[in-house]
């Protein structure tokens, strides 16, 4: 007995190793290394849930999205303890993720939904939830959601929230919305050439609108 509670907490140990390495590997782009690095942890311990998380990821950024999905399918149909909600509410966004990259869009938008009843301050995954909303051409909604994307303000990527955003305001003829998100993202990246394209083209829409 003592043999054996020895060697499962040296897996556990070796488990936390791999899993280390492989975080380090995911953080330097080296995603197949960081995948293998997960998967051998999750051998050594097969309640690792931390570990089934990143495998998810590390398969997300390989396009393996149906393998993402699996993993991701284990921490959610596990029990993780209370109070801990943002690490489901991750993972519903992440899997979600995986899902909008098979282009199931409506399945993705219930996990995004899911996400952000379990972390409802999270910008990512209003903005997710709006690219997903957009494919299927609720533009009112996925304005909705951009706008509320923008409001929380923790997103890396903000000039993207306002390019889409204003796409959509361009579907629904808010073209003056859509001028002014235009205007907000080539202004602080005046390299972004298809914003700047869409503003000219939103420009003249807004003309013609006041023609009619």
């Amino acid at each position: 007995m003592v043999a054996l509670c020895g060697t499962t907490v040296r897996a556990q140990s070796e488990a936390g190793s791999f899993f280390n390495v492989g975080l380090s590997n995911f953080q330097a782009g080296k995603f197949t290394a960081s995948l293998t690095n997960f998967t051998k942890a999750i051998e050594l311990n097969t309640n690792f849930l931390p570990a089934y998380f990143w495998q998810g990821m590390a398969k997300y950024e390989i396009k393996d999205y149906k393998g993402a999905i699996a993993a991701l399918n284990r921490v959610i149909e596990s029990e993780v303890p209370p109070g801990n909600a943002y690490i489901l509410g991750d993972t519903y966004n992440q899997r979600g993720r995986s899902k909008f990259g098979l282009e199931d869009w409506a399945g993705a938008i219930a996990d995004f939904n899911k996400a952000t009843e379990l972390e409802p301050k999270i910008a990512e995954t209003y903005y997710n939830r709006g690219l997903a909303k957009a494919h299927l051409k609720n533009f009112n909604e996925a304005v909705a959601d951009y706008t509320k994307a923008i409001e929380l303000n923790t997103d890396p990527h903000e000039e993207d929230i306002f390019f889409w955003r204003g796409n959509a305001r361009m579907e629904i003829k808010d073209f003056v919305g859509a001028i002014a998100d235009y205007a907000k993202v080539t202004k602080s990246n005046s390299n972004f050439e298809l914003a700047c394209t869409n503003l000219a083209v939103a420009n003249k829409a807004l003309r013609d609108s006041k023609k009619q």
